[in-house]
């Protein structure tokens, strides 16, 4: 599916288990446009970088990226205020991508250094997204791969993370240890999600060393908006091209689960990190979900004015209080991807992509070094379990 680059020793990278997948030419289409526009984005943002980072403190050699519209300002107001609690200074260490005038404004009100492009053709058709996976959550999903495609361009570490997310403790020091350590790419576990095999990385907090296998590595994510608009998802193909450069030698952490707790951790009757360093509200649907979870969870640290017209935070139809009430065991359906919003044709349509995504990943594992050494393993785990074949 990604094609040889010239001199390139590595076999294409296969996103399905057919050898070639002739995706509809809507796809192809959309990635071009989209590759179009934001070639004009880049020239407008090239001539904003000097004044941008004169702005910044980045004597760390780090820093904080976030991207964001105005409906979610709201959480990045919690994220600043939970830094605020804790005596974290992230104001100058942080550059915002606001995607609209309102949001902007409102980033650059409490400090922030903050890139605004209005002329940019991509942000003025950008839409509230109803739920994740729709086509407006997609959108979103080619900005966000454009602003983390722009900041490797500067010869600093960076911290890209969703909005959703608070601060107990700066991570900062323990990443940039890590980073100093020989890790490329750190990045949040994503909980026990199919899709995201074989390596689970979350892509809402990503922490990228400054070398050049990161560079490349993400030049090869940015190329492919086909799959992101296949996908309705950055991350699922983002996880396969992860796992096909930690191959090439690509140096990946996973972060410790505890201490950078995602979503997952905050489903069900799962065990509850007892003291994270920071905490990610993924796995919600929606925004009304996830300020049902920041609140149940004590994550909360506005005030009740603050919500405007969504009102004091309540407890949704899938709210953490329900969810707290299912058996130990029980298997917690994914709200991270928007199935239980789908129609019954959308729904087939995302069954038959996992299952070419699965395939593929079972058939590029099969035969593998990794898949060699732990066959012992498996075969002890299937008779412990009675189930030896």
């Amino acid at each position: 599916m990604t094609e040889i680059l010239a001199g390139s020793r590595w076999a294409p990278i296969r996103f399905h288990h057919r050898e070639r997948l002739d995706l509809p030419p809507k796809f192809a289409e959309t990635a071009r446009r989209v590759t179009s526009l934001q070639a004009e984005d880049d020239t407008r943002f090239d001539a904003a970088v000097e004044g941008l980072t004169s702005r910044l403190d980045v004597s760390g050699g780090a820093v904080i990226v976030m991207t964001f519209d105005d409906r979610f300002a709201l959480l990045f107001e919690n994220w600043v205020a939970s830094c605020d609690r804790r005596g974290i200074d992230v104001r100058h260490r942080t550059l915002v991508f606001p995607t609209d005038r309102a949001a902007f404004e409102r980033a650059e009100s409490l400090g922030f250094v903050a890139y605004f492009d209005e002329r940019s053709t991509l942000l003025q058709e950008m839409t509230e997204s109803g739920r994740y996976g729709d086509r407006p959550w997609t959108n979103y999903m080619y900005h966000q791969n454009w602003v983390i495609q722009q900041v490797l361009q500067f010869d600093l570490e960076i911290l890209f993370q969703d909005v959703d997310v608070i601060w107990r403790q700066d991570p900062l020091p323990v990443l940039a240890a890590q980073g100093a350590d020989g890790a490329d790419i750190q990045a949040m576990y994503d909980g026990p999600n199919s899709r995201f095999q074989p390596l689970y990385a979350n892509s809402g907090f990503l922490y990228f060393a400054n070398t050049d296998r990161v560079r490349e590595f993400w030049a090869e994510v940015y190329r492919r908006h086909d799959m992101v608009g296949y996908y309705r998802s950055q991350q699922e193909p983002l996880n396969v091209l992860l796992a096909a450069h930690a191959h090439r030698g690509l140096e990946v952490v996973l972060l410790d689960q505890d201490q950078f707790a995602n979503g997952h951790r905050f489903c069900g009757a799962r065990t509850r990190p007892e003291d994270p360093w920071v905490v990610h509200h993924s796995w919600t649907a929606n925004l009304a979900e996830k300020l049902d979870r920041y609140v149940a969870n004590g994550h909360w640290y506005l005030s009740d004015d603050a919500l405007g017209s969504f009102g004091p935070p309540r407890q949704s139809e899938r709210s953490p209080a329900r969810l707290a009430a299912t058996p130990p065991g029980a298997d917690e359906p994914d709200a991270s991807d928007g199935r239980l919003a789908q129609t019954p044709l959308e729904l087939l349509d995302r069954i038959r992509r996992d299952r070419d995504a699965l395939a593929n990943r079972v058939e590029a594992m099969l035969g593998s070094t990794s898949w060699r050494v732990t066959a012992p393993l498996r075969v002890a785990k299937d008779w412990v379990s009675g189930r030896r074949r």
